[in-house]
């Protein structure tokens, strides 16, 4: 297995923590770890280490996995019908959505649905939603691919430990 450089970056408010870990045959080591505050008003503050790659001690990052703070993402649990067509629960967690999002529209958001809890009897899913801008992602996403650094990982940083780690 030939060295690779991953980053882990978390941001919460106006303070980021990032982490540089090199994975290799022997196993993972840690390079680099770094917390810094808010400098500027770029809504991607939180990927400066990245944009200026020969700052970073140990090697070349490759991969990101990326947390985001909670108040860019809604987090939504709600009772859902069962027997609903999935076309119809769609509908359903868009109109909830609606109701939680000023000028809610549903292209442009990413929303992962999460089952919590099945009340077969009841014919009840307890679902929580994920739901983060479109744009947001994507301006990432944009902004790691012209430094070719490819997107791992993105997730709330109530969730992202979990999968990261």
């Amino acid at each position: 297995m030939a060295k690779e450089f991953i980053a882990g970056i978390s941001y919460d408010n106006d303070t980021a923590q990032f982490a540089l870990l090199e994975f290799h045959a022997g196993g993972i080591a840690l390079h680099h770890l770094e917390e810094f505050q808010r400098s500027g008003t770029s809504e991607l503050w939180f990927l400066s280490t990245l944009q200026n790659k020969k700052n970073l001690p140990g090697g070349t990052v490759t991969k990101t996995a990326l947390t985001l703070d909670h108040k860019v993402v809604l987090l939504h649990q709600l009772p859902l019908d069962s027997s609903l067509s999935q076309p119809e629960q769609n509908q359903h967690i868009q109109w909830e959505l609606s109701n939680y999002i000023e000028n809610f529209k549903p292209k442009e958001y990413i929303t992962d649905v999460h089952i919590l809890r099945t009340q077969a009897r009841e014919q009840i899913l307890d679902i929580l939603t994920v739901s983060v801008r479109r744009g947001l992602v994507f301006n990432i996403q944009q902004l790691l691919s012209d430094h070719s650094i490819d997107l791992a990982l993105v997730e709330t940083n109530y969730f992202g430990t979990q999968h990261a780690l």
